[in-house]
Order: structure tokens, then sequence, then C-alpha cells
């Protein structure tokens, strides 16, 4: 805790580095505007940017191709394949083989893979069951 003999100095130390801060923003205005690139890279750019993520681009994630590959058939995993149909942003392509799954990721035709359907619904049925103490 200061002393009040210590509150003039301390309050002096705080006036002097606003003063300071007053002075580099006045040095820092002027020196923005001798140079016009800086304007152009302090502003400009920025007003850009801001308009084109806010209204050019959009990180939705929508129609994702997925090829399904069920090797067991079982009820849990085609109940997990309907699903995935049944969601609005992918759109699942069937395969018979692993090879035909990866023929269609390699040329592009899919975004991803989803294999052992079964196995998934019951790592996802054992971390529901979980109890936490």
């Amino acid at each position: 805790m200061y002393q009040r003999a210590n509150r003039p100095n301390l309050m002096k130390d705080w006036l002097a580095s606003w003063r300071r801060i007053g002075a580099l923003t006045r040095k820092e205005t002027r020196q923005i505007l001798r140079d016009p690139s800086s304007i152009a890279i302090g502003i400009v750019f920025p007003l850009i940017l801001i308009l084109l993520f806010g209204y050019g681009l959009s990180l939705d994630v929508t129609k994702v191709s997925v090829a399904v590959l069920d090797d067991d058939r079982s009820a849990d995993s085609v109940a997990l394949i309907g699903e995935f149909r049944m969601a609005p942003d992918f759109v699942v392509t069937p395969v018979g083989s692993l090879a035909a799954a990866t023929t269609l990721v390699l040329n592009r035709r899919v975004d991803g893979l989803l294999l052992r359907c079964a196995s998934i619904v019951q790592s996802l049925r054992r971390r529901r069951t979980q109890v936490v103490a």
C-alpha cells in the first residue's frame, strides 16, 4: 500500500505515462499521414478483409460427399448410415469395397470415408453409458 508521502509521485508517474502515450499517438498519426501506403495498410486492407469475411466467405460446411462402406450390415450400422442420409449436410455414396472407396477419394468424387459403422455406433454407446464420478 502506498503511503501518503508517495501519492504525489504516483500521480506524477500516471500523468507522465499518459503524456508519453499522447506523444507517441501524435507521432504515429503524423507518420501515417506522411506515407500514403501506410493508410492503405492500416485502413483500406482491414476494411476489405471485413467485407470479404463478413459477406463473401462462408465457413459453413454443406453438401459433404461421403463414401460409406458397410461390411457387417448390422442394425446399428444401417441406423448410422440412415442418420447420415437424413442429414442435409451430407451426400452419402454407398460403396462395395475399400478399393472402390479409395478410388472415389483419390479421384475427388467424395470428401471422406465412413468405415466400420457398427464399431462407431458401439463406441458412441460406450461413451454415453460411462458413469462419471
